[in-house]
């Protein structure tokens, strides 16, 4: 899944609202599967240099969404050119 640790994954939560995390009466954690996809972009974004402050603004319901498809295609086409050298 992604490789995180669960302190990691509550600092997320609190400052990026699409990735809210349910939890049960015993407080243990239940991901959807829109939470899991929040998580893996959270994490390449991460892995690729972005600070976290970066991609919280990308999340905030301020950013206009065409911000964050753009980002997503340049890293698609860094992943390209990457895997020709």
């Amino acid at each position: 899944m992604v490789s995180v640790t669960s302190q990691t994954i509550r600092n997320w939560e609190k400052g990026i609202p699409q990735l809210k995390v349910h939890t049960d009466d015993n407080g243990r954690r239940f991901f959807t599967v829109k939470n899991l996809e929040v998580l893996k972009k959270i994490k390449k974004w991460r892995d690729d240099g972005y600070s976290y402050d970066a991609i919280r603004k990308l999340y905030s319901k301020k950013v206009d969404k065409n911000i964050e498809n753009i980002i997503i295609r340049l890293n698609s086409l860094i992943d390209r050119i990457n895997d020709m050298t």
